[in-house]
């Protein structure tokens, strides 16, 4: 048998399809599933229903499905990679190859569960719908992104590659300018929400930046509501007068 598993070893695009693996799980989580999680966390103000479903939930959708498809064509491709071994990773003295796998399949099979529970989850209004934002958001989702991410390290790092130091630096640099864009859209968009739909879109926006985007629209509506509520509230005779108007 190892004269005959030689000639396929030795032929056998093993490297290649290594690389290709990478390349694709690279696609799969630092793009398409870090903007497919950001469009569900942060888009929601910037993006309000027109009718349903949402277009930030249609977006979420997308790329959630598309990180899904690619993810496991890289995740099969690093078996086929490893055809001349029977399919069977060799982690021979590498504790990071060892995590890499590991990883990778925790990783892998949370990524398939997630959409399968979020078929089955209840309606928006739901009073426990709670604890599905907690599950497939707070938890899988996020814990699932961060173990990405931190797996998409540990493979780059372990290529045999005399300028590894550079490499692992291409990767952060592109993970980082991923995470930055984001971050630029959201503002833009949240801006263009505000500015669009007043008060009633500021309402809408995340704690994290509210102070920031919405306090002229805060105080310029709660300004005129304190001040009359303070008048009623000292003069009887107004506030009667206001309640019988409100009556009417």
């Amino acid at each position: 048998s190892s004269k005959g598993s030689a000639p396929l070893t030795k032929h056998f695009p093993k490297e290649a399809l290594t690389k290709v693996h990478a390349i694709l799980m690279i696609i799969a989580w630092p793009l398409f599933a870090t903007t497919g999680i950001f469009f569900a966390a942060w888009m929601k103000p910037a993006l309000p229903p027109p009718p349903l479903p949402a277009t930030w939930f249609k977006i979420h959708r997308l790329f959630m499905l598309a990180s899904l498809f690619i993810g496991a064509a890289g995740f099969v491709m690093i078996f086929v990679a490893n055809v001349p071994t029977h399919g069977l990773i060799s982690f021979a003295n590498r504790p990071s190859a060892l995590a890499h796998f590991v990883i990778g399949i925790l990783v892998m099979v949370l990524h398939i569960a997630n959409p399968i529970i979020s078929a089955f989850r209840c309606l928006p209004d739901h009073p426990r719908r709670w604890i599905f934002n907690l599950i497939h958001g707070s938890m899988i989702g996020a814990g699932v992104q961060l173990l990405a991410l931190v797996n998409c390290g540990i493979g780059v790092s372990l290529f045999d590659a005399t300028d590894l130091k550079h490499i692992l630096g291409v990767y952060l640099a592109l993970a980082l300018c991923t995470f930055l864009l984001l971050v630029v859209l959201f503002f833009v968009f949240t801006i263009i929400a505000i500015t669009v739909r007043g008060e009633e879109g500021s309402k809408l926006g995340p704690a994290m930046v509210k102070p920031i985007l919405t306090y002229w629209f805060q105080s310029k509506g709660n300004e005129g509501s304190t001040i009359q509520m303070a008048t009623l509230q000292n003069n009887p005779v107004e506030k009667n007068t206001a309640q019988r108007s409100a009556d009417t």
